[in-house]
Protein backbone atom coordinates (compact mmCIF):
# COMPACT_ATOMS: atom_id res chain seq x y z
CA UNK A 1 0.00 0.00 0.00
CA UNK A 2 1.24 3.48 -0.85
CA UNK A 3 2.04 5.42 2.31
CA UNK A 4 -0.25 8.26 1.26
CA UNK A 5 -3.20 5.84 1.48
CA UNK A 6 -2.59 4.89 5.12
CA UNK A 7 -5.07 6.17 7.66
CA UNK A 8 -3.90 9.00 9.86
CA UNK A 9 -4.40 8.73 13.60
CA UNK A 10 -5.04 12.45 13.70
CA UNK A 11 -8.53 13.54 12.71
CA UNK A 12 -8.61 15.68 9.59
CA UNK A 13 -11.47 17.63 8.10
CA UNK A 14 -12.72 17.05 4.58
CA UNK A 15 -12.12 19.56 1.83
CA UNK A 16 -14.30 22.59 1.34
CA UNK A 17 -16.95 22.35 -1.37
CA UNK A 18 -17.72 25.93 -2.28
CA UNK A 19 -18.56 27.46 -5.61
CA UNK A 20 -17.58 30.83 -6.94
CA UNK A 21 -20.67 32.65 -8.18
CA UNK A 22 -19.00 35.54 -10.02
CA UNK A 23 -19.71 38.84 -8.34
CA UNK A 24 -20.54 41.51 -10.87
CA UNK A 25 -18.25 44.49 -11.10
CA UNK A 26 -19.59 48.01 -11.07
CA UNK A 27 -18.62 48.57 -14.71
CA UNK A 28 -20.71 45.61 -15.92
CA UNK A 29 -23.81 47.77 -16.07
CA UNK A 30 -22.26 50.07 -18.64
CA UNK A 31 -19.54 47.98 -20.31
CA UNK A 32 -21.55 45.36 -22.15
CA UNK A 33 -19.01 43.99 -24.61
CA UNK A 34 -19.22 43.15 -28.29
CA UNK A 35 -22.64 41.49 -28.09
CA UNK A 36 -24.48 44.78 -27.94
CA UNK A 37 -25.07 44.97 -31.68
CA UNK A 38 -28.44 46.58 -31.20
CA UNK A 39 -30.66 47.97 -28.47
CA UNK A 40 -32.36 44.62 -27.84
CA UNK A 41 -29.05 42.81 -27.39
CA UNK A 42 -27.87 45.44 -24.93
CA UNK A 43 -31.15 45.24 -23.05
CA UNK A 44 -30.92 41.43 -22.76
CA UNK A 45 -27.35 41.56 -21.47
CA UNK A 46 -28.33 44.20 -18.93
CA UNK A 47 -31.40 42.27 -17.79
CA UNK A 48 -29.45 38.99 -17.56
CA UNK A 49 -26.72 40.43 -15.37
CA UNK A 50 -29.05 42.58 -13.30
CA UNK A 51 -31.38 39.68 -12.49
CA UNK A 52 -28.42 37.43 -11.63
CA UNK A 53 -26.88 40.06 -9.37
CA UNK A 54 -30.21 40.41 -7.57
CA UNK A 55 -30.41 36.59 -7.22
CA UNK A 56 -33.63 36.52 -9.24
CA UNK A 57 -32.60 33.31 -10.96
CA UNK A 58 -36.09 32.50 -12.26
CA UNK A 59 -35.83 35.66 -14.33
CA UNK A 60 -32.10 35.49 -15.01
CA UNK A 61 -31.86 31.98 -16.42
CA UNK A 62 -34.21 32.27 -19.42
CA UNK A 63 -32.71 35.61 -20.40
CA UNK A 64 -29.09 34.51 -19.93
CA UNK A 65 -29.64 31.17 -21.68
CA UNK A 66 -30.57 33.01 -24.89
CA UNK A 67 -27.11 34.61 -24.73
CA UNK A 68 -25.13 31.38 -24.24
CA UNK A 69 -23.49 31.71 -27.67
CA UNK A 70 -22.37 35.27 -27.04
CA UNK A 71 -18.73 36.14 -26.53
CA UNK A 72 -19.40 37.24 -22.96
CA UNK A 73 -17.60 34.74 -20.72
CA UNK A 74 -19.27 36.09 -17.61
CA UNK A 75 -22.70 35.15 -18.95
CA UNK A 76 -21.47 31.62 -19.69
CA UNK A 77 -20.02 31.43 -16.20
CA UNK A 78 -23.26 32.61 -14.61
CA UNK A 79 -25.19 30.00 -16.58
CA UNK A 80 -22.75 27.34 -15.37
CA UNK A 81 -23.32 28.41 -11.80
CA UNK A 82 -27.09 28.30 -12.21
CA UNK A 83 -26.88 24.82 -13.74
CA UNK A 84 -24.65 23.41 -11.02
CA UNK A 85 -26.83 24.83 -8.23
CA UNK A 86 -30.17 24.24 -9.97
CA UNK A 87 -31.11 27.92 -9.80
CA UNK A 88 -33.88 28.94 -12.19
CA UNK A 89 -33.47 25.62 -13.98
CA UNK A 90 -32.96 21.95 -13.31
CA UNK A 91 -29.59 20.94 -11.91
CA UNK A 92 -27.31 19.76 -14.71
CA UNK A 93 -23.67 19.11 -13.78
CA UNK A 94 -22.75 18.18 -17.34
CA UNK A 95 -23.86 21.48 -18.84
CA UNK A 96 -22.24 23.33 -15.95
CA UNK A 97 -18.97 21.49 -16.47
CA UNK A 98 -18.92 22.25 -20.19
CA UNK A 99 -19.57 25.94 -19.58
CA UNK A 100 -16.93 26.26 -16.87
CA UNK A 101 -14.42 24.39 -19.02
CA UNK A 102 -15.04 26.71 -21.95
CA UNK A 103 -14.68 29.84 -19.84
CA UNK A 104 -11.62 28.45 -18.05
CA UNK A 105 -9.64 28.64 -21.29
CA UNK A 106 -9.91 32.42 -21.16
CA UNK A 107 -8.10 33.01 -17.86
CA UNK A 108 -11.14 32.94 -15.59
CA UNK A 109 -9.97 32.00 -12.05
CA UNK A 110 -13.48 31.47 -10.64
CA UNK A 111 -14.11 28.92 -13.39
CA UNK A 112 -10.82 27.19 -12.51
CA UNK A 113 -11.97 26.80 -8.92
CA UNK A 114 -15.39 25.45 -9.86
CA UNK A 115 -13.85 23.04 -12.37
CA UNK A 116 -11.50 21.79 -9.66
CA UNK A 117 -14.47 20.99 -7.42
CA UNK A 118 -16.24 19.17 -10.24
CA UNK A 119 -13.17 17.10 -11.09
CA UNK A 120 -12.57 16.29 -7.43
CA UNK A 121 -16.12 15.19 -6.64
CA UNK A 122 -16.91 13.74 -10.06
CA UNK A 123 -19.75 16.07 -10.95
CA UNK A 124 -20.37 16.34 -14.67
CA UNK A 125 -17.13 14.48 -15.31
CA UNK A 126 -15.31 11.40 -13.96
CA UNK A 127 -13.34 11.92 -10.76
CA UNK A 128 -9.87 13.17 -11.67
CA UNK A 129 -7.74 14.27 -8.72
CA UNK A 130 -4.84 15.24 -10.97
CA UNK A 131 -6.99 17.75 -12.86
CA UNK A 132 -8.64 18.91 -9.64
CA UNK A 133 -5.26 19.66 -8.09
CA UNK A 134 -4.11 21.44 -11.24
CA UNK A 135 -7.09 23.80 -11.21
CA UNK A 136 -6.95 24.34 -7.44
CA UNK A 137 -3.32 25.37 -7.79
CA UNK A 138 -4.13 27.70 -10.70
CA UNK A 139 -6.92 29.30 -8.70
CA UNK A 140 -4.72 29.56 -5.60
CA UNK A 141 -2.11 31.39 -7.68
CA UNK A 142 -4.77 34.03 -8.32
CA UNK A 143 -5.40 34.45 -4.59
CA UNK A 144 -8.26 32.02 -3.93
CA UNK A 145 -7.55 30.91 -0.35
CA UNK A 146 -10.12 28.12 -0.36
CA UNK A 147 -8.45 26.69 -3.46
CA UNK A 148 -5.12 26.90 -1.62
CA UNK A 149 -6.61 24.98 1.32
CA UNK A 150 -7.97 22.25 -0.95
CA UNK A 151 -4.65 21.97 -2.79
CA UNK A 152 -2.92 21.67 0.57
CA UNK A 153 -5.27 18.89 1.70
CA UNK A 154 -4.67 16.91 -1.50
CA UNK A 155 -0.90 17.29 -1.23
CA UNK A 156 -1.05 16.34 2.44
CA UNK A 157 -2.99 13.20 1.72
CA UNK A 158 -0.51 12.33 -1.05
CA UNK A 159 2.39 12.75 1.37
CA UNK A 160 3.84 15.87 -0.30
CA UNK A 161 4.86 17.80 2.82
CA UNK A 162 6.57 20.74 1.10
CA UNK A 163 3.70 21.43 -1.29
CA UNK A 164 1.09 20.84 1.41
CA UNK A 165 2.83 23.32 3.69
CA UNK A 166 3.11 25.88 0.87
CA UNK A 167 -0.61 25.89 0.13
CA UNK A 168 -1.86 25.55 3.70
CA UNK A 169 0.28 28.49 4.77
CA UNK A 170 -1.19 30.50 1.91
CA UNK A 171 -4.67 29.55 3.14
CA UNK A 172 -3.82 30.52 6.73
CA UNK A 173 -4.44 34.16 5.79
CA UNK A 174 -8.16 33.32 5.72
CA UNK A 175 -8.26 32.82 9.51
CA UNK A 176 -9.95 29.42 9.22
CA UNK A 177 -9.71 26.82 11.98
CA UNK A 178 -9.83 23.97 9.46
CA UNK A 179 -6.58 25.29 8.01
CA UNK A 180 -4.97 25.42 11.47
CA UNK A 181 -6.08 21.86 12.14
CA UNK A 182 -4.55 20.57 8.94
CA UNK A 183 -1.30 22.44 9.53
CA UNK A 184 -1.16 20.76 12.93
CA UNK A 185 -1.54 17.42 11.17
CA UNK A 186 1.43 18.20 8.94
CA UNK A 187 3.67 18.52 11.98
CA UNK A 188 2.16 15.59 13.88
CA UNK A 189 2.22 12.99 11.13
CA UNK A 190 5.34 10.82 11.18
CA UNK A 191 4.92 9.88 7.52
CA UNK A 192 6.12 13.37 6.55
CA UNK A 193 9.47 12.94 8.31
CA UNK A 194 9.02 16.45 9.70
CA UNK A 195 7.54 15.62 13.09
CA UNK A 196 7.39 18.59 15.42
CA UNK A 197 4.96 17.95 18.23
CA UNK A 198 5.50 21.38 19.75
CA UNK A 199 4.47 23.02 16.48
CA UNK A 200 1.54 20.64 16.08
CA UNK A 201 0.43 21.45 19.63
CA UNK A 202 0.43 25.20 18.91
CA UNK A 203 -1.66 24.84 15.74
CA UNK A 204 -4.11 22.44 17.38
CA UNK A 205 -4.58 24.91 20.23
CA UNK A 206 -5.32 27.63 17.68
CA UNK A 207 -7.86 25.39 15.95
CA UNK A 208 -9.49 24.44 19.25
CA UNK A 209 -10.58 28.06 19.79
CA UNK A 210 -13.18 27.56 17.04
CA UNK A 211 -16.33 25.62 18.07
CA UNK A 212 -16.61 24.18 14.55
CA UNK A 213 -13.49 22.03 14.96
CA UNK A 214 -13.05 22.22 18.74
CA UNK A 215 -13.71 18.55 19.49
CA UNK A 216 -11.42 17.32 16.73
CA UNK A 217 -8.65 19.73 17.69
CA UNK A 218 -8.90 18.81 21.38
CA UNK A 219 -8.67 15.11 20.52
CA UNK A 220 -5.54 15.79 18.51
CA UNK A 221 -4.11 17.92 21.32
CA UNK A 222 -4.62 15.06 23.73
CA UNK A 223 -2.65 12.80 21.41
CA UNK A 224 0.36 15.11 20.91
CA UNK A 225 0.57 15.99 24.63
CA UNK A 226 1.75 12.42 25.19
CA UNK A 227 5.02 13.34 23.49
CA UNK A 228 5.66 16.66 25.26
CA UNK A 229 7.29 17.42 28.59
CA UNK A 230 6.23 20.51 30.61
CA UNK A 231 8.93 22.72 29.09
CA UNK A 232 7.90 21.73 25.55
CA UNK A 233 4.25 22.30 26.38
CA UNK A 234 5.10 25.79 27.63
CA UNK A 235 6.98 26.40 24.37
CA UNK A 236 3.89 25.29 22.45
CA UNK A 237 1.71 27.67 24.48
CA UNK A 238 4.05 30.52 23.58
CA UNK A 239 3.86 29.69 19.88
CA UNK A 240 0.10 29.47 20.15
CA UNK A 241 -0.05 33.03 21.52
CA UNK A 242 2.20 34.25 18.71
CA UNK A 243 0.07 32.60 16.02
CA UNK A 244 -3.13 33.76 17.66
CA UNK A 245 -1.91 37.35 17.47
CA UNK A 246 -0.57 36.93 13.93
CA UNK A 247 -3.39 35.05 12.21
CA UNK A 248 -6.58 35.58 14.14
CA UNK A 249 -8.60 38.45 12.70
CA UNK A 250 -9.92 40.81 15.28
Amino acid sequence: MNSSCKKTKYAILSMFLLLCSSALQAEDAVSLGDDCKNAQDCNDVNRCKSAYEQKDYELAFPICSKLVNSSDDQIKFMLGYMYVKGLGTGQDYYKAFDLFKYVARHHYPDAWFNLANMYYFGRGTPVNEVMALRYYEMSAAEGNLTAAFNAGVIHSRQGNFIQAKKYLFQAVEEDNASVYLNIGNLYAESRFNNVDYIEAYAWYRLAADDPFVEQTALANLKEVRKYLNPKQTADGDGRYRTYNHRYRKR
